[in-house]
Protein backbone atom coordinates (compact mmCIF):
# COMPACT_ATOMS: atom_id res chain seq x y z
CA UNK A 1 0.00 0.00 0.00
CA UNK A 2 0.95 3.68 -0.71
CA UNK A 3 2.91 5.23 2.50
CA UNK A 4 0.22 8.64 2.20
CA UNK A 5 -2.47 6.56 0.93
CA UNK A 6 -1.53 4.52 4.39
CA UNK A 7 -1.19 7.77 6.71
CA UNK A 8 -4.28 9.03 5.12
CA UNK A 9 -5.95 5.95 6.51
CA UNK A 10 -4.44 6.06 10.29
CA UNK A 11 -5.03 9.95 10.23
CA UNK A 12 -8.81 9.20 9.12
CA UNK A 13 -9.08 6.71 11.97
CA UNK A 14 -7.48 8.97 14.47
CA UNK A 15 -9.75 11.63 13.75
CA UNK A 16 -13.46 9.55 13.64
CA UNK A 17 -11.97 7.92 17.01
CA UNK A 18 -11.31 11.64 18.69
CA UNK A 19 -14.81 12.94 17.31
CA UNK A 20 -16.17 10.13 18.92
CA UNK A 21 -14.97 11.55 22.17
CA UNK A 22 -16.32 14.75 21.24
CA UNK A 23 -20.03 13.76 20.80
CA UNK A 24 -19.77 11.94 24.25
CA UNK A 25 -18.52 15.37 25.63
CA UNK A 26 -21.27 16.85 24.20
CA UNK A 27 -24.16 14.32 25.23
CA UNK A 28 -22.38 14.12 28.94
CA UNK A 29 -22.83 18.37 29.02
CA UNK A 30 -26.42 18.38 28.11
CA UNK A 31 -27.46 15.40 30.45
CA UNK A 32 -25.86 16.66 33.37
CA UNK A 33 -26.37 20.44 32.27
CA UNK A 34 -30.48 19.63 32.30
CA UNK A 35 -30.03 17.37 35.48
CA UNK A 36 -28.60 20.23 37.52
CA UNK A 37 -30.85 23.01 36.03
CA UNK A 38 -34.08 21.00 37.52
CA UNK A 39 -32.54 20.56 40.68
CA UNK A 40 -31.21 24.10 40.95
CA UNK A 41 -35.20 25.09 40.74
CA UNK A 42 -35.83 22.60 43.66
CA UNK A 43 -35.29 24.70 46.64
CA UNK A 44 -35.08 22.54 49.75
CA UNK A 45 -34.60 19.26 47.56
CA UNK A 46 -33.15 16.31 49.09
CA UNK A 47 -32.49 12.37 48.46
CA UNK A 48 -32.25 9.65 50.60
CA UNK A 49 -30.36 7.10 49.61
CA UNK A 50 -29.22 3.34 51.21
CA UNK A 51 -26.52 1.32 50.05
CA UNK A 52 -26.88 -2.50 49.76
CA UNK A 53 -24.18 -5.44 49.73
CA UNK A 54 -24.53 -9.52 49.84
CA UNK A 55 -23.36 -10.29 53.14
CA UNK A 56 -21.73 -13.44 53.36
CA UNK A 57 -21.85 -14.31 56.57
CA UNK A 58 -25.48 -13.66 57.58
CA UNK A 59 -25.98 -14.52 53.66
CA UNK A 60 -28.67 -11.81 53.01
CA UNK A 61 -28.31 -8.47 51.79
CA UNK A 62 -27.55 -5.97 54.30
CA UNK A 63 -27.25 -2.05 53.90
CA UNK A 64 -23.46 -1.35 54.28
CA UNK A 65 -24.68 2.93 54.57
CA UNK A 66 -27.65 5.40 54.78
CA UNK A 67 -26.61 8.79 53.56
CA UNK A 68 -28.86 11.62 53.41
CA UNK A 69 -28.23 14.28 50.50
CA UNK A 70 -29.18 18.03 50.86
CA UNK A 71 -30.00 20.42 47.71
CA UNK A 72 -26.67 22.19 47.65
CA UNK A 73 -24.68 18.30 48.03
CA UNK A 74 -27.16 16.98 45.68
CA UNK A 75 -25.38 19.51 43.13
CA UNK A 76 -21.76 19.37 43.75
CA UNK A 77 -21.87 15.55 43.83
CA UNK A 78 -23.16 16.52 40.34
CA UNK A 79 -20.56 18.79 39.55
CA UNK A 80 -18.42 15.82 40.35
CA UNK A 81 -19.96 13.18 38.84
CA UNK A 82 -19.38 16.00 35.19
CA UNK A 83 -15.69 16.41 36.03
CA UNK A 84 -14.62 12.66 36.63
CA UNK A 85 -16.89 11.52 33.52
CA UNK A 86 -14.62 14.56 31.30
CA UNK A 87 -11.40 13.26 33.03
CA UNK A 88 -12.13 10.13 31.58
CA UNK A 89 -13.06 11.62 28.21
CA UNK A 90 -9.54 12.70 28.22
CA UNK A 91 -7.74 9.51 29.09
CA UNK A 92 -9.31 8.22 26.18
CA UNK A 93 -8.41 11.13 24.11
CA UNK A 94 -4.91 10.66 25.18
CA UNK A 95 -5.15 7.00 24.17
CA UNK A 96 -5.83 7.43 20.89
CA UNK A 97 -3.20 9.91 20.59
CA UNK A 98 -0.78 7.42 21.60
CA UNK A 99 -1.59 4.84 19.19
CA UNK A 100 -1.80 7.58 16.36
CA UNK A 101 1.94 8.49 17.04
CA UNK A 102 2.91 4.51 17.51
CA UNK A 103 1.40 3.83 14.36
CA UNK A 104 2.34 6.37 12.79
CA UNK A 105 6.22 5.75 13.69
CA UNK A 106 5.57 2.31 12.31
CA UNK A 107 4.44 3.49 9.36
CA UNK A 108 7.69 5.60 8.87
CA UNK A 109 10.08 2.64 10.15
CA UNK A 110 8.53 0.68 6.68
CA UNK A 111 10.43 3.17 4.79
CA UNK A 112 13.37 3.68 7.09
CA UNK A 113 13.90 0.77 9.88
CA UNK A 114 17.07 3.38 11.29
CA UNK A 115 14.27 4.84 12.80
CA UNK A 116 13.44 2.13 14.97
CA UNK A 117 16.99 1.22 16.34
CA UNK A 118 17.85 2.20 19.34
CA UNK A 119 14.42 1.43 20.76
CA UNK A 120 14.51 -0.87 24.05
CA UNK A 121 12.14 -3.02 22.44
CA UNK A 122 14.20 -4.14 19.79
CA UNK A 123 17.88 -3.98 21.47
CA UNK A 124 18.23 -7.15 20.65
CA UNK A 125 17.42 -7.09 17.03
CA UNK A 126 19.72 -6.15 14.15
CA UNK A 127 19.09 -3.62 11.87
CA UNK A 128 19.15 -5.80 9.26
CA UNK A 129 16.31 -7.99 10.80
CA UNK A 130 14.32 -4.84 11.81
CA UNK A 131 14.21 -4.01 8.23
CA UNK A 132 13.26 -7.15 6.79
CA UNK A 133 10.18 -6.47 9.31
CA UNK A 134 6.63 -5.47 7.68
CA UNK A 135 3.80 -2.80 8.92
CA UNK A 136 2.19 -5.46 11.37
CA UNK A 137 5.24 -6.57 12.69
CA UNK A 138 5.90 -2.91 13.96
CA UNK A 139 2.74 -2.20 14.86
CA UNK A 140 2.54 -5.47 16.75
CA UNK A 141 5.40 -4.21 19.05
CA UNK A 142 4.34 -3.11 22.80
CA UNK A 143 2.93 0.14 23.02
CA UNK A 144 2.89 0.90 26.31
CA UNK A 145 6.94 1.15 27.55
CA UNK A 146 6.80 3.87 29.59
CA UNK A 147 8.08 7.33 28.27
CA UNK A 148 7.61 5.62 24.62
CA UNK A 149 5.32 8.80 23.36
CA UNK A 150 8.29 11.18 24.45
CA UNK A 151 10.95 8.58 22.91
CA UNK A 152 9.24 9.08 19.56
CA UNK A 153 8.37 13.01 19.25
CA UNK A 154 12.07 13.20 20.13
CA UNK A 155 12.47 11.04 17.01
CA UNK A 156 10.49 12.52 14.94
CA UNK A 157 11.96 16.15 15.84
CA UNK A 158 15.73 15.09 14.79
CA UNK A 159 13.55 13.56 11.54
CA UNK A 160 11.80 17.08 11.12
CA UNK A 161 13.24 19.95 12.72
CA UNK A 162 10.04 22.36 11.66
CA UNK A 163 8.06 20.36 14.38
CA UNK A 164 10.15 21.57 16.98
CA UNK A 165 10.19 25.33 15.55
CA UNK A 166 6.27 24.96 15.29
CA UNK A 167 5.61 23.48 18.67
CA UNK A 168 7.80 25.85 20.08
CA UNK A 169 5.87 28.87 18.45
CA UNK A 170 2.93 28.32 17.07
CA UNK A 171 -0.99 30.41 16.67
CA UNK A 172 -1.80 28.70 19.86
CA UNK A 173 0.74 30.51 21.44
CA UNK A 174 1.26 27.16 24.12
CA UNK A 175 4.40 25.25 24.32
CA UNK A 176 2.75 21.65 22.28
CA UNK A 177 5.00 19.80 24.42
CA UNK A 178 4.11 21.35 27.14
CA UNK A 179 0.78 20.33 26.42
CA UNK A 180 1.39 16.86 25.63
CA UNK A 181 3.34 16.38 28.91
CA UNK A 182 0.90 17.91 30.48
CA UNK A 183 -1.87 15.67 29.16
CA UNK A 184 -0.10 12.28 29.57
CA UNK A 185 0.44 13.01 33.19
CA UNK A 186 -3.05 13.70 33.74
CA UNK A 187 -3.90 10.75 31.79
CA UNK A 188 -1.68 8.52 34.63
CA UNK A 189 -3.30 10.65 37.60
CA UNK A 190 -7.15 9.74 36.61
CA UNK A 191 -6.09 6.48 36.01
CA UNK A 192 -4.32 5.90 38.69
CA UNK A 193 -4.64 8.40 41.71
CA UNK A 194 -8.88 9.14 41.19
CA UNK A 195 -8.21 12.27 39.17
CA UNK A 196 -5.94 14.12 42.13
CA UNK A 197 -2.12 14.81 42.39
CA UNK A 198 -0.78 14.72 45.61
CA UNK A 199 1.60 17.91 44.96
CA UNK A 200 0.42 20.63 42.86
CA UNK A 201 3.97 21.87 42.07
CA UNK A 202 5.71 19.20 41.97
CA UNK A 203 3.37 18.06 39.19
CA UNK A 204 3.92 21.24 37.60
CA UNK A 205 7.45 20.71 37.74
CA UNK A 206 7.21 17.22 36.39
CA UNK A 207 5.58 18.26 33.48
CA UNK A 208 8.05 21.23 32.66
CA UNK A 209 11.33 19.04 32.57
CA UNK A 210 9.08 16.04 30.96
CA UNK A 211 8.77 18.47 28.14
CA UNK A 212 12.33 19.56 28.28
CA UNK A 213 11.22 23.44 29.45
CA UNK A 214 12.74 25.33 32.54
CA UNK A 215 11.43 24.80 35.99
CA UNK A 216 12.97 28.45 36.95
CA UNK A 217 9.60 30.83 38.44
CA UNK A 218 10.50 33.51 35.95
CA UNK A 219 11.26 31.63 32.51
CA UNK A 220 8.47 28.99 33.08
CA UNK A 221 5.73 31.42 34.01
CA UNK A 222 3.46 31.08 30.95
CA UNK A 223 3.85 27.59 30.76
CA UNK A 224 2.97 27.71 34.23
CA UNK A 225 -0.05 29.45 33.91
CA UNK A 226 -1.60 27.24 30.98
CA UNK A 227 -0.76 24.11 33.46
CA UNK A 228 -2.96 25.45 36.09
CA UNK A 229 -5.96 25.95 34.18
CA UNK A 230 -6.83 22.40 34.42
CA UNK A 231 -6.27 21.80 38.48
CA UNK A 232 -8.91 22.92 40.17
CA UNK A 233 -8.89 26.01 43.30
CA UNK A 234 -9.18 26.05 47.36
CA UNK A 235 -10.03 23.59 48.67
CA UNK A 236 -9.56 21.40 45.67
CA UNK A 237 -6.17 22.67 44.49
CA UNK A 238 -4.97 19.42 43.95
CA UNK A 239 -8.18 18.09 41.88
CA UNK A 240 -8.04 17.99 38.06
CA UNK A 241 -10.47 20.16 36.93
CA UNK A 242 -11.74 20.40 33.42
CA UNK A 243 -15.27 21.85 34.12
CA UNK A 244 -16.29 24.49 32.10
CA UNK A 245 -15.76 28.20 32.91
CA UNK A 246 -18.82 30.44 32.51
CA UNK A 247 -19.67 34.00 32.23
CA UNK A 248 -20.41 34.94 35.60
CA UNK A 249 -22.41 37.48 34.74
CA UNK A 250 -24.20 35.65 32.11
CA UNK A 251 -24.27 31.83 33.43
CA UNK A 252 -25.62 30.18 30.14
CA UNK A 253 -22.48 31.52 28.39
CA UNK A 254 -19.62 29.19 28.13
CA UNK A 255 -15.98 31.31 28.24
CA UNK A 256 -13.63 28.29 28.44
CA UNK A 257 -13.94 24.58 28.03
CA UNK A 258 -10.68 22.92 29.10
CA UNK A 259 -11.47 19.42 28.51
CA UNK A 260 -12.19 20.37 24.51
CA UNK A 261 -8.68 22.87 24.79
CA UNK A 262 -6.94 19.52 25.71
CA UNK A 263 -8.25 17.40 23.09
CA UNK A 264 -7.96 19.99 20.29
CA UNK A 265 -4.50 20.40 21.30
CA UNK A 266 -3.71 16.59 20.68
CA UNK A 267 -6.03 16.74 17.68
CA UNK A 268 -4.00 19.64 16.46
CA UNK A 269 -0.50 17.98 17.19
CA UNK A 270 -1.18 14.95 15.20
CA UNK A 271 -2.68 16.64 11.82
CA UNK A 272 0.59 19.10 12.27
CA UNK A 273 2.57 15.33 12.78
CA UNK A 274 0.69 14.05 9.70
CA UNK A 275 0.99 16.96 7.51
CA UNK A 276 4.85 17.00 8.03
CA UNK A 277 5.33 13.47 6.84
CA UNK A 278 2.88 13.44 4.34
CA UNK A 279 4.51 16.57 2.61
CA UNK A 280 8.59 15.75 3.31
CA UNK A 281 8.80 18.15 6.52
CA UNK A 282 7.33 21.44 4.82
CA UNK A 283 4.35 23.10 5.56
CA UNK A 284 2.97 26.56 4.14
CA UNK A 285 3.56 29.61 6.67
Amino acid sequence: MDETLELDDLWSKFSEKISGVELLYRAVNSAIGNELLAIKKLSGYGQNHKFIFSNLVTKRNDIYLRKELEHDEILLALYFRKNRQFQWMLVQAFEDYEDFIFNVFASLALDDATIWTGRAICKNISLHDISQNGLSWYMGQPKNRKGQVKDKLNTLQAVFPRLKKIEDSNGLNVNLRVGISLVEKLRHLIVHNSGNTNDREFLIDEILKDAGRSITPNASRADREFIEQFLGTSPYDNMISLLEIKNSEAPSLVVYEPLKVLINLLLDHSHLIYHLIVNKGAINE
